[in-house]
């Protein structure tokens, strides 16, 4: 590409042929128009600004995102309560009351079987490992090597 150097604009390069110049209107054309390519990366820049305030927000937006999936699960429940002619304050306390017991009624009834197979965790692990012993017999006669050495 011949760029000539144009003494009254201080030193700015100027095309020399038609097609350099063409080349330079596409270049042009990328910076102009509603989707140029300012709009897109100043675009891209706030979306990433806005995962990473999330991100680091993330312990207010957590507890905040629980509430409402909750609120849009147990909402349902207490307007049919209010439908009964239960006030919504005692609809919501005896839902999330409810749900409190059925969490507490699972884990009691959950509490036998997990407590079976935490006693049947070593034996498990044992034939876990005698399983895997032929599978690391193999791997052990592997050759190995140090990062940043030919293989040998």
């Amino acid at each position: 590409m011949n760029i000539r150097t144009d003494k009254s604009k201080r030193g700015v390069q100027v095309p020399e042929t038609i097609s350099e110049k063409q080349n330079l209107n596409d270049t042009a054309r990328l910076f102009d128009g509603p989707l140029g390519i300012r709009s897109i990366s100043l675009t891209g820049l706030f979306v990433l600004a806005c995962f990473y305030t999330v991100y680091l927000a993330r312990d207010f937006f957590l507890p905040v995102m629980l509430a409402i999936v909750f609120n849009f699960l147990l909402a349902p429940l207490v307007r049919l309560l209010h439908r009964y002619r239960i006030p919504d304050a005692l609809g919501a306390a005896l839902v999330v009351g409810i749900g409190l017991v059925s969490i507490g009624f699972l884990a009691f009834q959950l509490s036998g079987p997990f407590a079976d197979w935490l006693e049947k965790v070593p034996e498990t692990g044992a034939k876990i490992q005698a399983k895997a012993q032929p599978v690391r017999a193999i791997l052990n006669r592997c050759p190995t090597q140090k990062p940043g050495q030919p293989l040998k």
